[in-house]
């Protein structure tokens, strides 16, 4: 069974679940918020991970590169109940995931001093 298989699976069944990819754990709750407050929460908590989306493979928008790459520096958490499936309602719930996990990811690059067009380099902030 390949990745995307699994990945499909997991929608599913909506629950936590094990690794696929190194750093890719947790499956956020559906709950699209305010990334501002959310990041502040996510920060006292001591949680610095990025914010993926289901789909083909997990997406990590708002930062340049793919989730396997971004995994061997980062934790990514996925939001659930995304997919790749196209809806051009912007209401939709995935477009509101996405543009959610876009500005979060953003947000958490500028707080950490990384560049979201080389999330590889070193960051000022990030250990």
């Amino acid at each position: 069974m390949n990745n995307s298989a699994i990945w499909a699976v997991i929608t599913m069944l909506g629950g936590a679940f094990s690794p696929v990819q190194d750093n890719i754990r947790t499956v956020i709750p559906r709950h699209i918020g305010d990334p501002e407050m959310d990041l502040a929460e996510a920060i006292a908590a001591g949680d610095l991970s990025l914010r993926g989306i289901f789909g083909y493979t997990v997406d990590v928008p708002g930062i340049r590169g793919d989730a396997a790459t971004l995994s061997k520096k980062f934790e990514i958490r996925v939001i659930e109940g995304t997919s790749d499936s196209v809806d051009l309602n912007p209401f939709a719930y995935g477009n509101r995931a996405r543009r959610y996990a876009s500005s979060y990811n953003k947000l958490l690059f500028k707080r950490l001093g990384c560049d979201p067009e080389l999330p590889m380099e070193k960051c000022s902030d990030y250990p």
